[in-house]
């Protein structure tokens, strides 16, 4: 992850090379939302990272309704995609002023809230909530909201029902919403990584150890259930929790998550300085990288977060937040030393 921070710092020089590279991140959201709504409606899944069961695909209430995801992961972890990538869409959407450019990033947005709701990812829903109430707060400061966008909205709520209820059986969604299903699994590895830390405060049980000693009788002394191992690929696997504050406790203890947070509390607050760039440019880019980012760390309460490609996305944005600050902080100082 340093490695794509420290590429990505060096290689991005001036706002053009920015540009680029959010014209590729976008461009990447569109050609994912294709391959969403590819699988849900031939229901067959298909990535880049392997193949898995169709059954872990499936809805836990209702087997017939198939949960999409794309070639960043399986469902959850392509909701999480979304998050990510739709938050900073919609921050650039607010700078943007070339009508037919504006359009373009509406339906790309509208395109990733139907991509969400097809995964029937829970944790999806209320992190990309969270995160385009943030992302529309700012807006609503900066005055970028108006009318015209409220308006468009309702409709869009309104096209995205539609469309999901007749497509893709939208009924399904309440029905995922309320299933507790996944709560006594989830329960379980909680369970398990509190004893972890109880007993391994400082040091954690070891990096990526988790699944390995979770059957220990220290940590599960009833041992592991049926319900928390997985099945990819053709075989069965133990099911870390799904919780990343707890998984990097449980693995490095309440030091390593210390750092973890810190880390996270420094990515914020140089989010939180291109808010106070003059340049649109960077204060979308903040504004949407500040509500991706909270939507992540609320999916971080519920999910694994721990895919390849998803990492590698993550750390690309985090990086794209990095770079900004960069280009801004040496564009006022050209513009101090002309005047």
């Amino acid at each position: 992850m340093a490695v794509i921070l420290i590429v990505l710092v060096n290689l991005v020089k001036d706002k053009s090379d920015l540009i680029l590279v959010l014209s590729v991140l976008i461009a990447g959201l569109f050609v994912q939302e294709l391959v969403t709504f590819i699988q849900a409606y031939f229901k067959t899944w298909f990535t880049f990272t392997g193949n898995v069961e169709h059954t872990t695909l499936q809805s836990t209430t209702k087997p017939e309704v198939f949960r999409a995801g794309g070639t960043i992961g399986v469902h959850n972890v392509q909701a999480a995609y979304y998050v990510l990538l739709i938050s900073l869409t919609t921050g650039i959407y607010f700078i943007t002023q070339n009508i037919k450019l504006k359009l373009v990033l509406f339906l790309v947005i509208s395109g990733g809230l139907l991509s969400v709701l097809l995964s029937y990812s829970r944790n999806g829903y209320l992190s990309l909530v969270s995160a385009l109430t943030i992302v529309l707060f700012f807006g609503w400061r900066k005055k970028y909201i108006n009318i015209k966008h409220l308006i468009a909205g309702a409709w869009l709520i309104l096209f995205s029902a539609f469309f999901v209820y007749y497509m893709f059986g939208g009924e399904s969604i309440i029905e995922r919403i309320k299933s507790k299903a996944a709560i006594d699994p989830r329960m379980e590895g909680i369970y398990i990584s509190l004893n972890m830390i109880q007993q391994n405060p400082f040091a954690g049980v070891g990096l990526n150890n988790y699944s390995i000693v979770m059957g220990d009788r220290n940590y599960s002394p009833e041992g592991i259930s049926n319900t928390q191992k997985g099945y990819f690929g053709g075989e069965f696997f133990g099911t870390v929790v799904h919780n990343k504050y707890l998984l990097v406790a449980s693995e490095t203890g309440i030091v390593g998550l210390i750092f973890f947070i810190w880390t996270h509390f420094i990515i914020f607050l140089y989010a939180f300085k291109l808010l106070k760039s003059r340049d649109k440019l960077y204060w979308g880019i903040g504004a949407g990288m500040i509500a991706a980012l909270t939507g992540a760390s609320i999916q971080m309460l519920f999910s694994i977060y721990n895919a390849d490609l998803l990492i590698t996305v993550y750390w690309v944005l985090v990086g794209l937040i990095f770079v900004s600050y960069k280009i801004s902080i040496q564009e006022e100082k050209n513009l101090c030393l002309e005047a």
